[in-house]
């Protein structure tokens, strides 16, 4: 049976559905363990010094991986929707993989790109089972079998219960907030701290549209960034949440680049609260703990004073 390796992280969270493809055609898979000091520490030692901590990260899983599996699971994501693409680390991820682990491992890496069609989608699923299978119309039937995958609790995440007298709006891409490691678990920390968090995942899947008043200029070229942008411009705009909590990996240049002009303009039109993070390989939890419970703080004396 042939083993395909998974690293769960970056496009893991995009790719969540290609786990039951290739579980579908026969295959075994394996996906690599919750990020720890080690995998971290492995990624660095492989990657360039300007490459983002998700980038790290991911080679750091790719490397465990490698010695357990026939094959490795690299997508080339180059765009999920029309009009838009995904950040270009996304699109150089199995060269990177392949300058950073070299021989040890084959790997498999379909060009996806629904940029222009989604046809092109047909394409990456016959390429991405050519290791399994040789029949495109079993791949094809596979694929079709397979269900859209539920989003994980922290990706959806609008916590329950009783007893939170603030809200928390938290925005960061899937990858640093639902990667423990990276996101210093901020979803259960603010929980503990008596804060309900709402991230983006759960703004959207309100269905709710953005207005075109508060729309930027421009189409946003990133995916992400864009989901992120009017998550917390909706957020900030309805006065859903107390504050926003921004978690950015140092290095993310489309990051750096949108949430600048998210802060910008919440300051300007809607003088929202708001905490930016940045986390890195050196980033302590002990710091991040401090800057959470003091803006957490905040908002608890401004909602006592307010109410």
């Amino acid at each position: 049976m042939i083993t395909v390796g998974v690293p769960r992280a970056l496009p893991y969270y995009d790719c969540l559905k290609w786990i039951d493809f290739y579980r579908r055609l026969g295959a075994n898979v394996v996906v690599s363990p919750d990020t720890t000091k080690t995998i971290v520490d492995i990624g660095v030692s492989l990657s360039v010094d300007d490459a983002c901590l998700p980038v790290k990260v991911y080679l750091g899983h790719a490397a465990i991986l490698a010695s357990d599996c026939d094959y490795l699971f690299v997508p080339r994501i180059v765009s999920i929707e029309k009009g838009a693409y995904m950040c270009p680390k996304f699109l150089g991820l199995p060269d990177m993989v392949k300058a950073a682990i070299g021989d040890r491992v084959r790997i498999v890496e379909p060009v996806i790109d629904l940029s222009k069609s989604r046809r092109a989608m047909l394409r990456a699923v016959i390429d991405a089972s050519a290791p399994v299978t040789g029949n495109p119309a079993k791949a094809l039937s596979a694929w079709r079998a397979c269900s859209e995958p539920e989003p994980r609790p922290d990706l959806g995440r609008i916590s329950g219960g009783s007893g939170f007298k603030v809200r928390v709006g938290v925005l960061g891409h899937p990858y640093v907030i639902n990667d423990k490691s990276i996101g210093m678990g901020i979803l259960d920390k603010l929980e503990t701290m008596g804060a309900k968090p709402v991230v983006a995942e759960s703004v959207r899947r309100t269905g709710r549209p953005v207005p075109a008043e508060l729309r930027i200029g421009r189409p946003i070229f990133w995916t992400h960034e864009s989901r992120l942008y009017e998550a917390g411009i909706l957020m900030a705009a309805t006065r859903s949440v107390d504050g926003i909590i921004i978690v950015q990996a140092f290095g993310c240049g489309p990051g750096s680049m949108i949430f600048d002009l998210f802060v910008r303009r919440c300051r300007r039109e809607y003088q929202v609260p708001i905490l930016v993070l940045t986390v890195d390989e050196h980033t302590g939890e002990a710091g991040i703990v401090t800057r959470l419970e003091a803006f957490v703080d905040m908002l608890l004396r401004t909602a006592r004073c307010c109410g």
